[in-house]
């Protein structure tokens, strides 16, 4: 919704307003050489596409079984075996190869129609991976709110742009997804963000999940997969939910202390931080060009607007 523009001009990086165009088609497959070096398969990137196609084909709430995984990992890996790039279309093929031996595989690839020659076919059924080499990314689905199936899929699909950035070890890299708490609530999203979650550690990664309410992510089924795998917690200042915090790791003196956090517009905000078994209070004081940059306050955007209209081509910083 446009919370993150400012920040990622501010630092040249690239802000992406997603929408149902060609402009944002790319191939969520790595290349056969980045999911399988020296030919041996990455189990938790192919856990992880297994998924991705389960998120298209399955309708919300829907679990997969054991033997559906097990036969969305032969045809990805059926499809690779025969070329270095694999597109959507050529997993299609395979299920209705495997069809004869697992019946239910042809209801995996007749669901992929929408999503190979179908209407979502020109974001996702060809070749070419979306080129991001800065190091500041941002994606805002709000443009997809109207196709909210392509948004859920869309959103896991992004791990597929970062994975070259996954695979730089040496490189720290941070996924924060803000109020994306309702792509996360079947068994499947629950199962794609604990792998994402997974996946993002052992490649030198930390996962960032955002929400105003402990409630939005209580009432996910993602919510064991997030909590038990985030090692640290950030709280600020709660109008309501505080007997929630409990199911965070947080003890009955822990939560008073949030009870007492304080915060003043545009002066400091205090943030409870818990790390393991440790926790303290945090007092954050931005000067004027960190609170101008990060502000979304309405009465801020009207002081902002007026500034540029009396100084035409002011920069962003």
């Amino acid at each position: 919704g446009g919370s993150y523009r400012k920040l990622a001009r501010s630092f040249k990086g690239e802000y992406l307003e997603v929408s149902l165009s060609e402009e944002f088609g790319f191939n969520p497959f790595p290349l056969r050489s980045q999911i399988a070096p020296g030919g041996q398969f990455d189990d938790d990137a192919v856990a992880y596409l297994s998924l991705l196609i389960s998120r298209m084909c399955v309708e919300q709430g829907t679990a997969v079984s054991v033997y559906q995984k097990g036969f969305l990992e032969k045809a990805i890996k059926s499809a690779y075996a025969e070329k270095e790039e694999v597109i959507l279309s050529d997993i299609r093929a395979q299920l209705f190869n495997l069809a004869k031996e697992h019946p239910t595989a042809k209801t995996f690839a007749d669901a992929l129609q929408l999503w190979t020659s179908g209407m979502y076919g020109r974001l996702f059924n060809r070749p070419g991976a979306l080129d991001i080499t800065n190091r500041m990314v941002v994606f805002d689905l709000q443009n997809l709110e109207n196709h909210p199936d392509l948004q859920g899929v869309y959103f896991f699909v992004i791990r597929s742009i970062i994975w070259g950035k996954l695979q730089n070890r040496s490189l720290k890299k941070i996924i924060a997804i803000d109020e994306g708490w309702k792509f996360f609530n079947d068994d499947v999203g629950a199962e794609l963000i604990e792998n994402l979650y997974r996946t993002a550690r052992k490649f030198n990664g930390a996962v960032f999940s955002i929400s105003q309410s402990p409630v939005d992510f209580l009432e996910t089924r993602a919510a064991k997969a997030i909590i038990s795998n985030s090692y640290i917690k950030y709280i600020l200042k709660l109008t309501k939910g505080h007997e929630l915090l409990g199911q965070f790791d947080l003890n009955a003196s822990e939560v008073e202390a949030v009870k007492q956090l304080q915060s003043k517009q545009g002066v400091f905000t205090d943030v409870f931080a818990k790390y393991g078994s440790h926790s303290m209070v945090i007092r954050i004081e931005p000067c004027p060009l960190d609170y101008w940059i990060c502000t979304t306050d309405a009465k801020d955007r009207v002081r902002e607007d007026q500034a540029r209209a009396d100084k035409p081509g002011i920069s962003e910083t």
